[in-house]
């Protein structure tokens, strides 16, 4: 019964785990009559979101923030982008998409097809005191999973060899209650902390 039950959560977890933009849904478009690039999303952000222009040597050239809720409508001279590719990275807590933004091309500088999207890992804690992790892990190398209590002690921790996805549900019977951090290291994702209570 406990591997059925293990198996449904995996399965929950995996199936709930999108991304928080879908690369359709921005356009970025010079405005020849402002000088500006236009970055606009079709669609409001369900989480407050971070996004940013990188140049292809990876120097930030803009950064804004966009509160859930809202969509992504911002302008940026375009005075500034003299080389034809840039990045356009957005980033919440959920994971981080990454679209190239071509600027020798006409209409739409974005090319959804080439986008390239990177979830965190998604951690659920359960009322069972089961903690369900599910991650992609893109690199196919080995991933570290540990548990810290607040004073940074390590309680817990597993390592999951050559998986291109990680899905793993640990039960947390033998821990005091208290607060935890669960920390994922990866090739894509270095220490990757994320915060939950035992009550």
């Amino acid at each position: 019964m406990k591997l059925i039950t293990t198996i449904f959560l995996l399965m929950f977890a995996t199936a709930s785990a999108l991304a928080s933009i879908n690369p359709l849904d921005l356009t970025a478009q010079r405005d020849v009559t402002s000088g500006t690039l236009v970055i606009r999303s079709i669609v409001g952000l369900e989480n407050t979101s971070l996004f940013e222009v990188y140049d292809d040597i990876g120097n930030v050239l803009y950064s804004d923030s966009v509160v859930a809720g809202d969509f992504i409508n911002k302008r940026f001279p375009a005075i500034t982008l003299v080389r034809n590719t840039y990045h356009l990275v957005i980033t919440d807590v959920r994971g981080r998409t990454t679209q190239p933004l071509r600027m020798d091309t006409n209409g739409n500088l974005l090319d959804h097809t080439t986008a390239e999207v990177f979830l965190f890992p998604r951690v659920d804690l359960r009322a069972e005191r089961m903690l369900v992790i599910d991650y992609t892990n893109k690199g196919g190398r080995r991933v570290n999973i540990s548990i810290a209590n607040t004073n940074g002690d390590i309680v817990f921790s597993d390592v999951v060899n050559g998986k291109e996805e990680v899905q793993r549900a640990y039960r947390l019977d033998q821990l005091a209650v208290g607060n935890y951090q669960l920390i994922v290291s990866a090739r894509d994702v270095k220490s990757h902390a994320t915060a939950f209570a035992l009550r």
